[in-house]
């Protein structure tokens, strides 16, 4: 409903206007009437209303006035003058606040009428025209910022260290603002988001905003690239702000501090400090300095910042703890699906791991890296499916980005990797079981018919003799016995629960010959089909 205010000295005018039309029909609805300017401009600054229909005389100050205080004030409302003469210079005076609806008394029921559907026509063209300006508006910014993410994507996903690309380059590509000057790094992540109650990328959202707005003010340049659990932000400033620039960290640690703690949720915020580096090249340098100090966290404890700079870990490759010969050991593992075996070469990893001095956290995390890129790689080789190896890395990267501790990533790892060997192993022989299966299912559902091993192997696609191979070896008798089995078993049921003949009972579970099939079952069985059924019918 469109909110209407009628203005007029003249009470008998109001009551008129009011019983004129029905307001509600035409979408409009009656909130205030007043009888002199002042009193008509405290409705409007009250009411903020859609539409006044006011007199251009009234007490205090007249219609005109009463439009131009409107205006100044910046409400968006419709005016329809209404005069009992044709003060044409009034309407004149009128047009210049833009009042294009000017009405002679005695007003005329239509002449109203058609006067409102004009305006709300015009308001509704008018919510239409902003809501799609908000709309644009906000596509361009969710616009650019996919781009400034795209930025950031690459540098850590696809190891481009834009090197190739100087500032004024990579702004043109990116409609980014970066200036000669120094270039950082710094990553804040969250940790323990379990709960299912809180949406972590708008917690991550404004956080990164948040800090968009302390930092911004002393930078050239702040964008920003949300991930599972964290917000990778790249700052550009001048020499002179450095020392500004850091001193806000700490600003932005306790700000987003108090933010998490009013979510009444357990989470941990960390941020990463990444190196400062005074070209667009070092960019990927700072923001890799900015993932080490996070991952220092499980050694310096959460809640924190820590600085790359400051820490002096050392730092050993990780090829001395999984040599050439233990990676060998590890495929051969994962590709024999022997889960006791890989717990066993990550104990050993990590029993190396400590008996370094002063290690970095990182060397964790570089352990498990090296060990997923293994065990993916020998999975593909004897070929599991994509999407198993797909899930599976993604699983093993949220665990190894959800631990806060070395025994935590550790146990997680070990414990799920394990899991995914013993389910692969069973998937394994399911399948390699699978033409057994296919063969048995076929005995039990043609054991009446002239059944033959070449028949049923060409009825699965596999060759005879493969068949025949791998059938004795999972069932340990070959294929003929076994469809003797099958029908005697059958046979034993009839004779227990039937009063068919001998005949009948051979035709039912495939044989023509009676005689045959009494000889067949004594040899089975141990004694004659007559025999039986005496003892069990």
């Amino acid at each position: 409903m469109l909110k209407v205010i009628i203005a007029d000295d003249e009470r008998k005018v109001c009551q008129l206007i009011e019983k004129i039309i029905n307001w509600k029909e035409l979408g409009f609805e009656i909130i205030g009437v007043g009888h002199n300017g002042p009193e008509v401009y405290d409705l409007i600054c009250e009411n903020k209303p859609d539409v006044v229909i006011t007199d251009i005389r009234m007490p205090g100050f007249d219609g005109l006035e009463l439009i131009k205080r409107t205006k100044e004030l910046g409400i968006s409302t419709s005016f329809i003058i209404i005069s009992g003469y044709r003060h044409f210079e009034y309407a004149q005076e009128a047009l210049k606040y833009g009042v294009e609806n000017y009405l002679l008394k005695p007003i005329e029921e239509q002449e109203l009428k058609d006067t409102l559907i004009k305006i709300r026509k015009q308001n509704k063209e008018e919510d239409s025209k902003v809501e799609n300006e908000i709309r644009v508006k906000k596509q361009m910014e969710e616009n650019i910022t996919k781009i400034h993410w795209h930025f950031i994507n690459n540098i850590i996903f696809n190891n481009n260290s834009e090197a190739s690309c100087d500032v004024n380059s990579i702004n043109k590509e990116y409609g980014l603002n970066f200036r000669r000057g120094l270039f950082q790094a710094i990553y804040i992540k969250l940790d323990n988001q379990l709960s299912t109650e809180v949406n972590v990328e708008n917690v991550l959202k404004e956080i990164a905003e948040s800090t968009k707005y302390v930092l911004s003010n002393n930078c050239f340049e702040f964008v920003y690239y949300l991930s599972n659990s964290g917000v990778m932000c790249i700052l550009n400033y001048s020499y002179e702000n450095r020392q500004p620039v850091v001193k806000q960290f700490k600003k932005v640690f306790d700000k987003h501090k108090k933010y998490i703690e009013s979510l009444l949720f357990s989470f941990n915020i960390t941020i990463g400090i990444g190196s400062i580096e005074d070209t667009i090249e070092g960019v990927s340098i700072s923001i890799s300095s900015a993932l080490d100090a996070i991952k220092c966290r499980i050694t310096l404890g959460l809640d924190r910042i820590i600085n790359n700079d400051s820490m002096d870990f050392q730092r050993t490759p990780v090829s001395k703890l999984l040599t050439v010969e233990k990676k060998l050991m590890l495929e051969n593992v994962v590709e024999t699906m022997d889960k006791s075996s890989f717990e066993q070469c990550i104990c050993k990893a990590f029993d190396a791991l400590h008996l370094l001095k002063n290690y970095s956290p990182c060397l964790v995390f570089e352990v498990c890296e090296t060990t997923r890129d293994i065990v993916l790689k020998t999975l593909k080789e004897i070929g599991i499916k994509i999407e198993v190896l797909k899930s599976f890395e993604k699983e093993f990267n949220m665990l190894l980005d959800n631990g806060t501790s070395e025994k935590m990533i550790v146990n997680n790892i070990k414990s799920f990797v394990s899991s995914q060997l013993d389910l692969l192993l069973q998937e394994k022989l399911m399948q390699s079981n699978r033409p057994i299966r296919l063969a048995k299912q076929v005995i039990l559902e043609h054991y009446m018919e002239a059944i033959t091993l070449e028949g049923v192997a060409e009825l699965i696609h596999m060759n005879a003799s493969y068949l025949s191979s791998i059938f004795k070896n999972d069932t340990g008798i070959n294929f003929s016995d076994y469809l003797i089995n099958c029908r005697i078993e059958v046979a034993k049921e009839l004779l227990k629960n039937t009063n068919s003949k001998m005949v009948e009972v051979a035709e039912k579970i495939g044989y023509t010959d009676a005689k045959y099939f009494s000889k067949l079952f004594k040899k089975v069985v141990g004694i004659k089909p007559s025999e039986y059924r005496k003892l069990y019918s």
